[in-house]
């Protein structure tokens, strides 16, 4: 739901960084003297558990970047490499998934780079602002190459020279992409690829009450913004006398029943249909069918229900493919490009030597039997 193990925002591969925002935890919660790790540890069980929450509160806030702290770290021993490596090596749990985004999952990352524009209902970004956010406010950049490339795929070069053009919504899209929709789609093809059963969706409802119920927030241009799933997901349309100042119309409740028996299905079965039928309270395309290599398509969780088939596909493959492989490679610097190498040496002989050793002792056996 939005999240995996290959999003940028989701793994933490500086271990300083890690380190440095472990402590600051420590400090906003009284353990400022703490001089080792075994100390900051040993200070913190001490702490209440909400001064502890507060204080971590207080550091995600103070970090008005993208780059959220306190996420898993790469440690070499419970996450023992990259996640990019370790699924690119299929070292990974084997198993038939389910898996989606929000229409508008980046404007969670984008109310951190225009945090004053929060209650904006007409948030404004001419080009300049729009260069300088992409350099400021998203994972890969790295150079004003990488940032030319960006720009290229995703500008309407129409509207470029016009210095009224507002362009704030094209940098919504852009993190939308790049830190859910595209790393999300790059999972789905993996497990796919290892014969695993994918089942992938887009919630594509605009709700009549935001899951955002926050006093002084108003987030007028949050969109179908992330997490505002759940509430379907647990059947929050339907409890009316806990929270009556949130009403949600009979569509959206029969849209809630559709995807509590999608997702209860999934677990007891593997399978969101219901014995292999297809029928729906929403309407519209009733049977979720599977996401494969040739066949790549979403159920659409919207009203009436649809499939889209190759969503943004152009542009995940820039994020997942032409990016990574070519212009962070070409414009890497070597301390990057040997780390780049060391992966891919490890994989050649963690993986293909092991596996042609084990094809070659089964081809002697076979010969040996001849």
């Amino acid at each position: 739901m939005s999240g995996g193990m290959v999003h940028p925002w989701a793994i933490e591969l500086d271990y300083e960084k890690a380190r440095s925002d472990a402590y600051l935890v420590g400090e906003l919660s009284g353990c400022r003297n703490s001089k080792s790790d075994e100390e900051l540890v040993y200070c913190l069980r001490g702490k209440d558990a909400q001064r502890i929450t507060m204080a971590v509160d207080r550091v995600i806030v103070q970090t008005l970047t993208v780059v959220i702290p306190l996420i898993p770290v790469v440690d070499g021993d419970f996450i023992t490499n990259d996640p990019h490596i370790l699924m690119d090596q299929g070292n990974f749990k084997q198993c038939n998934v389910m898996m989606g985004t929000t229409t508008d999952d980046g404007t969670l990352m984008g109310a951190r780079a225009y945090f004053w524009d929060i209650n904006n209902p007409d948030p404004y970004s001419d080009y300049e602002d729009f260069h300088n956010r992409i350099k400021n406010y998203t994972y890969t950049y790295r150079n004003d190459i990488i940032l030319a490339g960006i720009e290229q795929q995703y500008l309407d070069w129409s509207n470029v020279d016009d210095v009224t053009f507002n362009h704030f919504d094209t940098y919504n899209e852009i993190l939308t992409d790049e830190a859910f929709r595209c790393p999300t789609d790059k999972m789905a093809r993996i497990y796919a690829e290892h014969d695993n059963t994918v089942y992938a969706y887009l919630f594509n409802h605009l709700p009549e009450n935001t899951f955002y119920d926050i006093p002084g927030v108003s987030w007028p241009w949050k969109g179908i913004a992330h997490a505002e799933d759940i509430p379907f997901v647990f059947g929050i349309p339907f409890k009316d006398l806990i929270r009556p100042n949130r009403t949600f119309s009979d569509e959206e409740k029969s849209l809630s029943l559709d995807m509590m028996r999608y997702y209860t299905n999934f677990a007891k079965t593997g399978n969101p249909n219901d014995n292999g039928t297809s029928t729906c309270r929403t309407g519209g395309s009733c049977e979720w069918r599977k996401f494969k290599i040739s066949d790549q398509v979403l159920k659409s969780f919207e009203i009436p229900l649809k499939d889209k088939v190759s969503y943004r596909a152009d542009y995940c493959h820039f994020w997942n493919d032409y990016l990574p492989k070519q212009l962070v490679t070409f414009t890497a610097d070597m301390s990057e490009l040997e780390r780049q190498w060391r992966a891919e040496f490890d994989r050649w002989k963690d993986d293909d030597v092991t596996h042609w050793r084990s094809e070659f002792a089964n081809y002697g056996e076979l010969v040996g039997q001849c």
